[in-house]
């Protein structure tokens, strides 16, 4: 909510993230004016949404109905893995999103 609501931000990142039967259902009895999910199209920077292909938690499939909310420009990328990604996988993935959309970080 908070990146929809505050200019500030200037990429967001999303990891592991996905829309369960259960929460879904929990959603349905939220005031539109309250629920995460009419936040997402308002998120105006970069999106980049990191899962992993064997997220049991959050299966993939259940991203996609939030990634087909968010607006342009969004990225997606996967990882061979579980819900959160080792650090190894995702600094590299996350700083490559960052230089892209922000810029460029010399790095020792």
């Amino acid at each position: 909510m908070f990146a929809a609501l505050d200019s500030r931000y200037s990429s967001v990142i999303f990891m592991g993230v996905g829309l369960s039967t259960r929460l879904s259902e929990t959603f349905r009895y939220v005031p539109p004016d309250v629920n995460p999910l009419h936040f997402l199209p308002h998120i105006q920077p970069p999106k980049l949404m990191l899962h992993g292909l064997y997220d049991d938690g959050h299966p993939l499939s259940t991203s996609e109905p939030i990634f087909q909310l968010m607006r342009e420009p969004k990225k997606r990328g996967s990882y061979i893995g579980g819900h959160v990604p080792a650090p190894e996988i995702a600094v590299p993935l996350v700083n490559a999103f960052l230089d892209e959309t922000l810029a460029p970080v010399a790095r020792k």
